[in-house]
């Protein structure tokens, strides 16, 4: 009865873990699904495709979607078109363990093209005074490239040098042969 009762225990416990692991892929799989497909969606529902960012814990799932001054002026239901497209979709993600904070997007000043190109021209300078400047400080010999030496090709015919001894060739004494018996001919029907 104990081997019985050890057995239906074990199976158990395995049925058990192996739930709890599927349940947490699909979770997983879910929350990876999400932040691929939530940003395509809301492009299609609002027009621009905003930041995601999904943050996982133990007990919480934390998303923050970012959008423009414009499209947050233009569209006030945001917040409840993910709502619904995360409860509708994605049922292992649990409703009331699921944060959402819909904020503005900040806005980087884009520099003009001439700008950027001036900027890099000047510190290309910067670098190119102080190389001067530290060049004549100090005299510094350059030397020569080097070109890579190229192995020669050794003739097939030639054997490796190694730093062995020569063996010495061992007398082979041959057995005397042995006299096969003699076999008398088979006699033909």
């Amino acid at each position: 009865m104990g081997r019985r009762m050890k057995r239906a225990f074990t199976f158990v416990l395995l049925t058990t873990i192996g739930y709890f692991a599927f349940k947490a892929y699909k979770f997983l799989r879910d929350i990876i699904e999400l932040e691929k497909l939530l940003p395509q969606y809301l492009k299609t529902q609002f027009g621009e495709k905003p930041d995601v960012d999904l943050y996982v814990t133990l007990h919480h799932t934390n998303l923050t979607v970012k959008f423009t001054k414009e499209t947050l002026a233009k569209h006030t239901e945001i917040d409840e078109t993910i709502r619904e497209f995360v409860k509708n979709y994605y049922a292992g993600i649990n409703p009331n363990k699921f944060q959402l904070k819909v904020s503005e997007k900040a806005v980087q000043p884009v520099e003009p093209k001439e700008q950027k190109l001036k900027d890099s021209i000047q510190k290309a300078e910067r670098k190119i005074a102080s190389l001067n400047d530290s060049s004549s400080k100090t005299e510094t010999v350059g030397l020569p490239k080097k070109e890579p030496v190229k192995p020669e090709k050794q003739p097939e015919a030639a054997k490796p040098k190694t730093n062995r001894r020569p063996t010495r060739k061992r007398r082979v004494t041959k057995k005397p042969a042995e006299q096969p018996a003699e076999q008398k001919p088979e006699e033909k029907k």
